[in-house]
């Protein structure tokens, strides 16, 4: 693996990204059936776990190499963390706007206070809210826009990640959510605990 190959690939995601919205929207409303039948699963549900391990994969990568500098291979997937960013929220993003078109009144609905009551609904919403800041801001033009507040901005996918586990928890029974969330908490303390320490020595 190397970075030139791995910039093949965002170049090939940067063209499927146009490409899986429409696709998906499709099979989300004219072959969910047919494809229970091939997946096992609704296409509402594999985009879940899509989403959720993008974010995973994201949140995890980056401890991961700090914890491993020897294993360059990790640090060079972090390259990839941006692509990630972008399937998730893609796909979020086309989720929200499919049940927008088919329930116009839900879309007035997301900016009433009724849908963004406490708990569930705040969460919801934050979640979907971020997607779509990070989807408008995981770009070159957005980078340079922003400039010395872009990584403020992607801030928000701390805000994304937490908002969607516990959205995810409520539509998705799965051990695997709960045993993920804990594996990329564990390493992020982990890898600050071994920034600290290298602090004090240097000190």
């Amino acid at each position: 693996m190397n970075v030139v190959k791995l910039m093949k690939f965002w170049k090939i995601f940067s063209i499927m990204s146009v490409i899986f919205p429409p696709v998906i929207w499709i099979g989300l409303n004219y072959f969910d059936l047919l494809l229970v039948q091939f997946l096992g699963h609704s296409l509402y549900t594999w985009i879940y776990i899509v989403i959720w391990y993008s974010v995973v994969f994201v949140m995890i990568i980056r401890p991961l190499s700090d914890l491993f500098p020897q294993y360059k291979f990790l640090r060079q997937l972090c390259l990839l963390r941006r692509a990630f960013w972008i399937l998730s929220a893609m796909f979020v993003c086309v989720l929200l706007s499919d049940k927008w078109i088919w329930n116009p009144a839900s879309f007035v609905a997301f900016f009433t206070p009724s849908d963004w009551n406490i708990w569930y609904p705040l969460m919801a919403r934050l979640s979907e809210l971020t997607a779509i800041i990070l989807l408008l801001t995981s770009n070159n033009f957005a980078q340079k826009k922003l400039w010395k507040n872009w990584k403020s901005v992607q801030r928000v996918s701390y805000i994304y990640f937490i908002t969607g586990w516990i959205s995810a928890l409520r539509y998705w029974d799965d051990y695997g959510i709960v045993v993920s969330m804990i594996i990329v908490l564990v390493l992020f303390f982990l890898a600050l605990t071994k920034k600290v320490v290298k602090r004090v020595k240097k000190a």
